[in-house]
């Protein structure tokens, strides 16, 4: 008894994570809002579901924006295969990563109908703010080219849109370069720094 990861009783109150990603899935359980007041007052980012009438925030996913102009320019967005003109997630990396940073404590566990336990993310009682960034999954076309990722330009325009929105961490589980500080989401993560916002890079 008294045992477990946040027997420190510090479990992210309030604090606001930004996900930069492929989306998220809002409807997991990991995310019910039920437990949640209202978004703190200085909260300045918007829930825009684009083409997805489905998708809806709550007072866990308070914010949720969705960047992929620059890489529609370059490839098509593959709705016919399940990707979604809007920030849910059709892919999974999103959601796992929003889960493992901020979800909801004490969240039964299931896969393919069978219970696997009880999980809770490191900070269950932080609000989650999504940007999805990465878009297509793993698609190859059957030429062979490979048309899913995450374009510079859309995630820095996530990340600065984050910083101004007033998230307070911004977890980019992504990766990146350890050498090349020119690469362009590196520069606004140097401005989100700047601005106070603690950046967390894979």
């Amino acid at each position: 008894e008294g045992q477990g990861q946040h027997v420190s009783g510090i479990k992210g109150e309030d604090v606001i994570v930004g996900i930069l990603d492929t989306g998220i899935t809002p409807e997991n359980p990991s995310f019910s809002g039920d437990d949640f007041g209202p978004a703190p007052a200085d909260w300045a980012g918007v829930c825009d579901a684009g083409e997805d009438e489905t998708f809806s925030c709550n007072n866990k996913v308070i914010g949720a924006r969705y960047y992929g102009d620059a890489f529609a320019s370059v490839y098509p967005i593959q709705t016919e295969l399940g990707e979604f003109i809007g920030p849910r997630d059709a892919d999974g990396h999103g959601s796992h990563t929003a889960g493992t940073a901020a979800g909801n404590e004490d969240v039964v566990a299931m896969k393919n109908g069978a219970e696997l336990g009880v999980m809770s993310g490191i900070a269950p009682r932080a609000r989650i703010a999504a940007y999805k960034v990465c878009w297509n999954s793993d698609y190859t076309t059957p030429e062979g080219e490979d048309q899913a990722g995450c374009f510079p330009s859309d995630t820095m325009a996530a990340i600065d849109q984050a910083t101004a929105d007033g998230v307070d961490v911004i977890n980019y589980s992504i990766g990146g370069s350890r050498t090349d500080l020119t690469y362009p989401p590196t520069a606004a993560m140097l401005r989100a720094t700047s601005a106070g916002v603690f950046v967390s890079v894979s």
